[in-house]
C-alpha cells in the first residue's frame, strides 16, 4: 500500500474546501493548486509557501508527479481536464457534473474503459447524508415494500450566484446538471436500478432579461428498470433557504423530507410518525473524497464509484435533452 498519495487541486472556489481537508489528511501530501486567479494562488501561497501553485493546469500536471487530482474548475473545463488526466493515468475526483454534453460523456467514458487502472469519482455527497444512510439500509433490509414512485426537489436559494457569478458567464450551465443531479443520484442509490426513459420540461420566468441565459427551472420525470416513476426537480429561482426534499411512497411506508424535517408515516389512519435525524455535519461532506482516496490506496470500493457516476450523468444528460425535444428519450449508457 502506498504511504501517502500526492494531490493537487484545481479550482479555489468550492475547490478550497478540499484544498483545506486534504492539507490536514495524514494519508496525503497536497503538493500543487490551480487556479485561474492570481489573488486566491497568492494567499495560498503566503500561507501554505510549501504548495506549488500554477495558473495554468496544463503545466501543473506535466511538472508534478501526481496520483490524484480534484477538480474543481468551471462546469465547462471539466471534460477537457478529466480527458488529459485519464490520459495521463491519473486518478481524478470530479464535481459534478463531469461533463456537459453527450459528446463529451462519451469520451469520457470510451477513455476511462481503456485506461480502467485510473479510478474515478465525483463529490455526491447527498448520499452520504444521515438521513438518506438510514433509508437506504431499510430498503436495503425490505422495510420499504413496493417503491412506487420517488420525488425529489433541489431548492437551491442562491440565486445572487447564477446572475453574478461564474455560471451567468460560461457558455452552457444547467442546473440540472448542477443541481438536481444530486436527486437523481439519491434515487438510483435507493434503487440500485438504471433508468430507462426521461422526459422533461424547463422555464426561464425569474431570471428573464438578467446575464443569466439558461433555464433557472427544470422538471423531468424518470421511469427506471422497476417500473418506479420519480419526478426530479432543480429549482434554482427559488425565495427559499437551500435545501433538498426528497419523499419516497411505498406500499407500507412513506418517507419525507422538507425543510429541516426528516419523517416516516407506516399508515395513513392516523398521523403519528418516526422522526429521522437530519443533522448534516460537514464529515458527512468530506467522507465521499475521504472514502475515495481509501480505494486507491486499498482497492477498497469508494461510497460513490465510477458506474454511478457514469450513470447518474448519463441519466441527467438525457433529461436536458429531453427538454430541448419536448419529448420522452432513451437513457444512453
Amino acid at each position: 500500500m502506498k504511504k501517502k498519495l500526492l494531490i493537487g487541486v484545481v479550482g479555489l472556489g468550492v475547490g478550497y474546501y478540499h484544498f483545506n481537508f486534504l492539507r490536514k489528511l495524514k494519508k496525503c501530501k497536497l503538493i500543487s493548486v490551480c487556479d485561474t486567479n492570481q489573488k486566491k494562488l497568492d494567499l495560498v501561497k503566503k500561507n501554505f509557501p510549501k504548495i506549488n501553485t500554477y495558473k495554468s493546469f496544463d503545466l501543473m500536471i506535466k511538472k508534478e508527479k501526481l496520483d490524484l487530482v480534484c477538480v474543481a474548475s468551471y462546469d465547462n473545463y471539466h471534460s477537457s481536464q478529466i480527458l488529459k488526466l485519464i490520459n495521463k493515468k491519473i486518478n481524478i475526483f470530479v464535481e459534478k457534473p463531469m461533463c456537459l454534453n453527450y459528446n463529451e460523456y462519451f469520451k469520457i467514458k470510451s477513455s476511462l474503459k481503456v485506461n480502467n487502472n485510473v479510478k474515478f469519482s465525483s463529490n455526491l455527497v447527498l448520499r452520504n447524508s444521515p438521513q438518506f444512510r438510514v433509508i437506504e439500509k431499510k430498503i436495503n433490509l425490505g422495510e420499504f415494500k413496493n417503491i412506487f414512485y420517488i420525488q425529489g426537489e433541489y431548492n437551491y436559494g442562491r440565486k445572487e450566484k447564477i446572475l453574478n457569478q461564474w455560471r451567468s458567464r460560461i457558455p452552457f450551465y444547467s442546473v440540472t446538471l448542477g443541481g438536481g443531479i444530486h436527486l437523481i443520484d439519491l434515487a438510483k442509490f435507493f434503487l440500485k436500478k438504471k433508468a430507462v426513459s426521461v422526459i422533461g420540461a424547463g422555464n426561464k420566468i425569474v431570471t428573464k432579461n438578467t446575464k443569466f441565459r439558461f433555464n433557472d427551472f427544470t422538471t423531468g420525470i424518470v421511469k427506471f428498470q422497476s417500473g418506479v416513476i420519480m419526478n426530479v426537480i432543480s429549482n434554482f429561482g427559488c425565495e427559499i433557504p437551500h435545501h433538498h426534499c426528497i419523499k419516497i411512497f411505498a406500499k407500507n411506508k412513506t418517507f419525507i423530507q422538507d425543510y429541516k424535517k426528516a419523517k416516516i408515516f407506516s399508515s395513513r389512519k392516523n398521523s403519528s410518525f418516526e422522526r429521522l435525524n437530519v443533522n448534516y455535519h460537514k464529515r458527512a461532506k468530506t467522507k465521499i473524497l475521504e472514502s475515495f482516496i481509501d480505494s486507491i490506496l486499498t482497492n477498497k470500493k469508494p461510497l460513490v464509484t465510477k458506474e454511478d457516476v457514469l450513470d447518474v450523468m448519463a441519466i441527467s444528460l438525457t433529461l436536458e435533452k429531453s427538454i430541448k425535444t419536448g419529448r420522452w428519450e432513451k437513457v444512453k449508457y
